[in-house]
């Protein structure tokens, strides 16, 4: 668990600055922070399918555009950050891309039940694991290093650390929380309720 303010400080540290003591103080550093935590947070997010920030949810069909639009469009949530899975009827191995904030899968009929697997972007700092809060301030730390303190090695240092070392590790971590086979379709529906729930 922790808090934005100590979020900021650890990519301060990174990047060789000052911790500061708030976002509102009235410095460079800080303005320069409020300015771009946002942004790099749903970088962060993006980065990798976390376990932390998983999400589930029913699509709902998109009314055809065109009489010459062949493939079911299904609109994607408002908090999408990255699709995990894809089930259309129980069956979770499905073709589908992703265009806009819609999903387009080929094999779903007209009354298909798609559900959704995602990272979410509704996600606090509270529930943030340890190894996204390395890979969070890591980012903090290159872009005040890069644009700050104007200093490109360190920068680089830290986008390449997180590239080659921090990301490919939470990687086999998360590997090794899932089974290496499927779960039976109603235990899934067991975890989906309890998602929702959470």
């Amino acid at each position: 668990m922790a808090s934005k303010i100590a979020i900021v400080n650890k990519g301060l540290a990174h990047a060789a600055q000052s911790p500061i003591s708030s976002l509102d103080e009235q410095s460079m550093i800080a303005e320069f922070i409020d300015t771009i935590y946002q942004t790099e947070l749903l970088s962060a997010l993006a980065d990798h399918t976390w376990n932390f920030a998983r999400e589930f949810a029913v699509l709902n069909r998109l009314v055809a555009v065109s009489v010459h639009q062949d493939t079911p469009q299904y609109q994607l949530p408002a908090d999408h950050i990255r699709t995990v899975n894809v089930e259309v009827d129980g069956n979770p191995d499905v073709e589908f891309r992703q265009s806009r904030d819609k999903l387009l899968i080929g094999g779903a009929g007209t009354s298909s039940k798609v559900i959704l697997e995602y990272v979410t972007s509704n996600v606090d700092e509270t529930a943030f694991s340890p190894h996204f809060v390395e890979v969070l301030a890591m980012r903090l730390g290159a872009r005040v290093a890069l644009s700050v303190a104007r200093d490109k090695e360190l920068a680089g240092d830290l986008m390449r650390e997180r590239e080659q070392l921090i990301l490919p590790r939470v990687r086999s971590i998360d590997s090794q929380q899932v089974t290496s086979r499927r779960l039976p379709r109603g235990n899934m529906k067991a975890v989906r309720r309890g998602a929702r729930r959470g």
